[in-house]
């Protein structure tokens, strides 16, 4: 799944359940020049702005479309003095959305562009160098705290993520808004029961190739024994290439790469698999709880997934825990034979595809969180009359 289309789907959803609660919505995606040919998403209107007037045109759409009585919701960014402006000037009507620690983050993002830099004796590469391994500091350090002091709070995809914000700036304001999806579209599953052959089939689906998504920690299976009446099937969706792997000479285990897929074609092709790949190495940017997108939609189709995090979800819903496999938020390999073990226990019981598939739409729906998410952007403090 492309990890644009998830960021998409998820604004439609929250968007959605707030309509369904009488609120007034509009949906502005700031996009690059060169994406106006992609073609646009209904409910979604689109400005589009050339590499060097982004925060020029975010601006003045703000100036343009937003009264004193509107609360704008911004999806965080990487800070920068421009944001910090924009957070200035608007931020006594703003709220951000975070969804990763952002200092974490932007410091893995600056090491890439260090290894990429050809070595010079500049003053430039010196202080970037000393900046980025010495001091560890990126412009998410220097700004992101100046930009949450200007603005009315933070909505954050998990507790922990809420907990660490609030350690950026001890005052602010946050609430804790798992990601979910709609009510809608949940495919219905076979009336037959699940049956696992000797071919075992896993899927994980990936937007991009970052490294905390653990596709190396994936691989590590190729140099693992398979017992010889299985054979081993690992399809990646979402990406075209994968850099970090040469094909495998495995011969119980076969790799796949099938590229991006249409959202309905995915939601088909995912009720094909016995098992679902989550995130494997969130360690690497300090995040133990998660609730990716990718695992909700895995749910939906009755998957169960390999977790190595605290989901969210799971700790609202521990009954969701019976149906996936936890492993250690580290490097460690994943122990296929205890997975195998689980995959024939749940299988076992026939009718689990189903139970799961109704033990996770109780939990993952934004219609069930709606009420208190509108409860907490009424207590902001911006110039609203909330019974207008």
């Amino acid at each position: 799944m492309d990890e644009k289309l998830g960021i998409t789907q998820k604004t439609l959803s929250i968007a959605q359940s707030l309509l369904d609660k009488k609120c007034q919505v509009k949906i502005v995606s700031f996009a690059p020049e060169n994406s106006i040919n992609e073609r646009p998403t209904s409910g979604i209107d689109f400005v589009y702005f050339s590499p060097n007037n982004k925060w020029q045109m975010i601006d003045q759409w703000l100036d343009q479309n937003i009264s004193k009585g509107e609360l704008i919701w911004f999806r965080y960014p990487f800070a920068n003095s421009n944001f910090l402006n924009i957070s200035k000037k608007w931020g006594a009507q703003m709220v951000l959305e975070h969804n990763t620690f952002e200092t974490e983050e932007a410091l893995i993002t600056q090491k890439k562009t260090w290894r990429n830099l050809t070595f010079r004796l500049s003053k430039s590469y010196i202080k970037f160098t000393w900046d980025t391994w010495i001091k560890k500091q990126t412009d998410e350090h220097r700004w992101g705290p100046l930009v949450m002091q200007s603005v009315l709070g933070g909505i954050c995809v998990t507790h922990e993520i809420s907990d660490y914000e609030k350690s950026r700036h001890p005052t602010y304001k946050t609430f804790v808004l798992p990601n979910c999806i709609d009510d809608l579209d949940w495919p219905d599953l076979p009336q037959k029961p699940h049956r696992m052959s000797s071919r075992q089939k896993w899927v994980m689906v990936i937007g991009n190739l970052s490294e905390w998504h653990g596709i190396g920690r994936l691989l590590q299976i190729l140099h693992q024994k398979i017992p010889d009446h299985i054979h081993l099937q690992i399809d990646f969706i979402g990406i075209e290439n994968l850099d970090v792997f040469s094909p495998s000479s495995h011969s119980k285990i076969e790799i796949n790469i099938l590229g991006k897929m249409k959202s309905d074609d995915l939601k088909k092709k995912l009720l094909e698999y016995d098992l679902a790949i989550g995130s494997l190495a969130l360690h690497k940017i300090s995040i133990q709880e998660a609730c990716p997108l990718k695992v909700r939609e895995y749910w939906r189709c009755g998957l169960p997934v390999i977790l190595a995090y605290r989901d969210s979800a799971c700790i609202e819903n521990k009954a969701l825990l019976n149906y996936n496999f936890q492993i250690p938020n580290d490097n460690s390999p994943l122990p296929f034979t205890a997975i195998t073990e689980f995959l024939e226990k749940l299988n076992s019981n026939p009718d689990w595809k189903h139970q799961l598939q109704t033990t996770a739409k109780s939990t993952i729906s934004y219609s069930a969180k709606t009420d208190a998410l509108i409860s907490f952007l009424k207590s902001l403090p911006y110039p609203v009359d909330h019974h207008s």
